[in-house]
């Protein structure tokens, strides 16, 4: 069977995310015995806001990166996301220096707040690679780089937590981020380029050019990115940080299937549809990815469904039991996620980010609420991690159907016929493992 150039592609990525996601996945089996949940829960509060800072760094316009037909507009947009960059790393240096310096006390309680600026400078640098490596389809260097990534992390990690340091966890991701900066280059230098050839005027006309970027992908990237970063800030405000380190744990391992399918699947098909005149091609491209995911979906949430309690504690240990309930609550959200994910960036494709910034805000603005609702009724952590999760199944139901409308794709009578009687009978058996989770 041939699977044509977009497929090589994936399996390119796939291949590489495979590795480079089962390094984080198979190193936590380790760092769960060295480092404790209150670690983890500062690593999430850091995690948290540098995702949020990475998402406003360059106003997105490396997603645009692919989109320029002449070569040396593209190459202006890699140095336009340099400048923004590079700004950004002073303005944040600035603002964490004088927060320490004038004892703001948001500021002085960011764990691991000097590595914030240069932790931002390497993501923003990393997705710059990313983007231009996808625009010249070397996707073998984008999979190498996850791989060098992660595994430094795990290294650097496991080392600086068997030496004692409280701040291992964070240390070791910026150690990843850096190495898999330094492998791009060494693979594709950009330093040259973006170390000469500016020009004001072709700066100006790029980013005025693809000015839809700042102005609605990034709200709209920044929502989505805090429906889960900013709500984890949120919910240290409610619950104590242990609790905030085993939800930590619950998506970093939950979001690793989503994180594969993205890497693997997300780019090409961004560039497939993008490129494209016809939209056959992606709507064909579409129900190939979909069948993947909504199958391997099904088969983690059944799996966590009967046997997450018992994998969790096996292979974590007992003191995270309470990860393994999360993970169970979460379950649905995340096989939806898994299945059109990686396809959200028909958005971009299409030129709708108005769109995508509604339903971004739309789920931002319900998961603030639900946590609000069960901060302030001093409900469990185990019920507000239930409603996150909840508000966010809906919430990508309505995406997943602007996602099959851009895509012109209908589902057939056959197809609904064998999809639903299955969502129905896993969302029972869900329902009834959650009164189970919740009453303990």
């Amino acid at each position: 069977m041939r699977i044509g150039e977009a497929g090589k592609h994936v399996l390119t990525l796939g291949a590489g995310s495979v590795v480079a996601q089962s390094i984080p996945l198979l190193a936590s089996v380790v760092l769960a015995h060295i480092y404790s949940a209150e670690a983890y829960g500062d690593w999430g509060i850091f995690l948290s806001l540098s995702t949020l800072l990475a998402v406003v760094a360059t106003g997105q316009y490396e997603l645009a990166i692919v989109r320029p037909e002449s070569e040396r507009d593209a190459e202006m947009m890699v140095r336009l996301c340099f400048l923004l960059e590079c700004v950004f790393f002073f303005l944040s240096s600035f603002v964490v220096l004088a927060g320490e310096a004038f004892r703001i006390p948001f500021i002085v309680q960011i764990p691991g707040k000097y590595y914030l600026p240069f932790f931002v400078l390497a993501l923003g640098m990393l997705q710059i690679y990313t983007h231009y490596a996808n625009r010249k389809e070397r996707y073998k260097v984008i999979a190498v780089s996850g791989i060098v990534r992660n595994a430094a992390q795990a290294l650097s990690r496991i080392t600086l937590g068997l030496l004692h340091s409280a701040s291992g966890l964070i240390a070791g991701a910026f150690v990843g981020v850096l190495a898999a900066v330094v492998y791009c280059e060494s693979r594709m230098p950009l330093f040259r380029l973006l170390g000469s050839g500016y020009d004001k005027q072709a700066l100006k006309r790029v980013a005025c050019r693809y000015r839809h970027f700042p102005l609605y992908q990034m709200p709209g990237s920044f929502l989505n990115a805090a429906s889960t970063s900013l709500l984890v800030l949120l919910l240290a405000l409610y619950f104590e940080k242990e609790y905030i380190g085993y939800f930590s744990m619950t998506i970093s391992l939950l979001y690793f299937p989503v994180q594969l399918a993205g890497a693997a699947m997300s780019k090409v098909f961004y560039k497939k549809v993008a490129s494209s005149s016809s939209d056959e091609e992606g709507r064909r491209l579409l129900m190939q990815l979909l069948g993947i995911t909504s199958v391997a979906g099904l088969f983690m949430t059944l799996l966590l469904v009967g046997f997450g309690e018992e994998l969790f504690t096996f292979i974590l240990g007992d003191r995270w039991l309470h990860s393994a309930r999360y993970a169970i609550l979460l379950a649905p959200c995340i096989w939806i996620m898994l299945c059109f994910s990686p396809l959200s960036v028909i958005f971009d494709a299409k030129d709708s980010q108005r769109t995508e910034l509604s339903l971004n805000l739309l789920m931002f603005v319900g998961r603030v609420v639900a946590i609000v609702v069960c901060g302030e009724s001093l409900a469990s952590m185990g019920v507000a991690v239930f409603y996150y999760g909840l508000v966010g199944c809906l919430i990508w139901g309505v995406e997943a159907y602007w996602i099959m409308k851009l895509t012109h794709v209908r589902l057939t009578t056959k197809q609904l016929s064998v999809i639903m009687p299955v969502v129905v009978v896993v969302l029972i058996g869900w329902f009834w493992k959650v009164k189970t989770v919740l009453a303990v």
